[in-house]
């Protein structure tokens, strides 16, 4: 209501002045004014004031047209100085959001090194992990494979020393002349045997 009544007294007030009515004009501008005070809006307090200055001035009242000339001034520094609290305060946060911004950016960043130092560290264990695994294997399978070759070494080795025994006491039995040689065969087979590893007792 402060601010319809204030504009309207404004303007009627500019319409009397065009009008050549400054009586009227001045009457409209200082209802104009009072409702600006009230709610200390200062930009009606500075046009309201700025009008009467030029009315009172133009009816040769340069005590009141000063007066009114120094209450616009007032307004129009509160104005100007709002302005500029307005545009630091602007300033001021602008440059807090991009330092925020510029704030966030970083951490995202460092989270995301983090995060793919700590993927790369998890890939070289599992690959270390994978590689000691294979090389286990392998050794068991290698392992495995030197033991039965050790195995069928042995057991060939063992053939072919029951076939040389064999022979010997087969050839020690061929040379048999009389029943004497009898007790040379069978300590040869004797001596056989222990070669082989079979302990046995003699009668």
């Amino acid at each position: 209501a402060f601010r319809d009544a204030r504009m309207v007294c404004l303007s009627l007030a500019r319409f009397y002045n065009k009008t050549g009515k400054p009586d009227s004009a001045i009457y409209d501008a200082r209802q104009s004014l009072t409702s600006a005070k009230k709610v200390s809006y200062n930009k009606s307090v500075f046009e309201s004031a700025e009008l009467l200055s030029r009315l009172y001035e133009a009816k040769h009242q340069p005590d009141s047209g000063f007066k009114y000339l120094k209450l616009s001034n007032v307004a129009k520094d509160s104005l100007y100085n709002a302005s500029k609290s307005g545009e630091v305060e602007n300033l001021t946060t602008n440059e807090f959001l991009r330092q925020s911004e510029i704030l966030a950016a970083e951490t995202a960043y460092q989270n995301r090194l983090r995060v793919y130092a700590l993927i790369s560290v998890l890939l070289i264990f599992l690959i270390a992990a994978l590689l000691q695994w294979r090389y286990s294997r392998q050794r068991k399978k290698a392992y495995t494979l030197l033991q039965k070759q050790k195995e069928e070494i042995e057991a060939q080795k063992a053939q072919a020393q029951i076939e040389a025994a064999l022979e010997r006491v087969r050839g020690k039995a061929m040379a048999m002349r009389s029943s004497g040689d009898l007790n040379d065969t069978a300590n040869t087979v004797f001596i056989e045997l222990r070669k082989l590893g079979v302990d046995l007792v003699r009668c």
